[in-house]
């Protein structure tokens, strides 16, 4: 069976279409068979399913969804184990995510602002419950459709520290190339300002339609991150204004002890920063277009 094709059913599941593909798993369109329910069901790639360790770190997305519910964090409503075939079930999110978004429109100072805040505020929530995200990109970002309403989803690489003490290796690199922060591609120790960093590099792109490095591979895109300095914005674009640049530049210190020590350190600067802007300026979209 390859991860649980559409039209079966999983415990009290029926499938649709696959939604996308993570790290962990495939994301699929589900239906309660008796309330109708429209969620949203993640099953685990069959040949990580068969191993106990990634069984375990499956299991412990569980555990972490349960204890980081938050507004702006996905709704974790069921999970399961069915015929080898190991689940979970969110709430359905209708309007795509922000990767999807940024391929359509272009952001300017304000808007990054409103998707930055309520981000800002999950994160914050996860770092206090002692939860690292260590994958966060747009991708992994859910928005409602009617109300535009935001949500931090797939916690399938994320860690507690004390939970986790058995998961720390899996033989790769955590994180994704264009996010992933210095010291995780240095494979050290993780903590809140890991994922500042990886938080920082989307609102780059937000403002700028681009990632600080893309080399074209891999390997040379994540030590870009450890050994390249970040593009400046006012260089990439005579007009970015001075005091986002700073904000920026200091969530994305290579040297995490220089970087925000939280999401919201990093939000409240930046809001101040554009609360400083004129009006034209905090309206302009300083990237190229979409």
């Amino acid at each position: 069976m390859n991860s649980a094709p559409t039209n079966k059913r999983l415990g009290n599941y029926q499938l649709g279409r696959v939604l996308g593909t993570g790290a962990m798993g495939k994301v699929f369109e589900a239906y309660h068979r008796f309330d109708g329910r429209h969620v949203a069901l993640k099953v685990m790639h069959d040949n990580w399913a068969r191993d106990q360790q990634m069984r375990d770190r499956f299991l412990r997305e569980v555990r972490l969804l349960q204890v980081a519910q938050h507004r702006h964090i996905v709704p974790l409503l069921d999970f399961g184990w069915q015929d080898e075939v190991l689940f979970l079930v969110m709430a359905f999110i209708d309007g795509g995510t922000l990767r999807e978004r940024m391929d359509r429109e272009l952001f300017t100072p304000r808007t990054a602002g409103e998707i930055l805040q309520p981000l800002a505020e999950a994160l914050d929530h996860t770092h206090a419950q002692g939860i690292i995200h260590r994958d966060l990109k747009p991708s992994n970002i859910l928005i409602e459709g009617e109300t535009g309403h935001l949500y931090l989803s797939d916690f399938g690489l994320s860690k507690r520290p004390g939970l986790d003490t058995n998961l720390t290796s899996i033989g790769m690199i955590v994180g994704t190339p264009y996010y992933i922060s210095p010291e995780a591609v240095l494979g050290e120790d993780l903590d809140q300002r890991s994922d500042v960093y990886s938080f920082a590099v989307m609102i780059y792109q937000l403002l700028l339609n681009r990632v600080p490095f893309d080399k074209g591979d891999n390997d040379t895109t994540m030590f870009a991150h450890v050994q390249e300095t970040v593009p400046l914005p006012t260089q990439l674009h005579g007009g970015f204004p001075p005091a986002l640049e700073a904000v920026l530049l200091r969530a994305l210190e290579k040297d995490r002890a220089m970087r925000y020590t939280s999401a919201g350190e990093f939000a409240s600067d930046y809001q101040d920063a554009l609360a400083s802007l004129d009006e034209t300026t905090a309206t302009t979209h300083f990237g190229e277009s979409a």
